[in-house]
């Protein structure tokens, strides 16, 4: 799936399409 997850395989990925750049400021917020 994600190769350049970095701690997003850590995290649900099935409902959240989106790259790690914007999965880690998503998160942020």
């Amino acid at each position: 799936m994600l190769q350049q997850g970095e701690g997003v395989a850590t995290l649900p990925t099935s409902s959240l399409s989106v790259n790690s750049d914007t999965l880690t400021v998503a998160i942020d917020q």
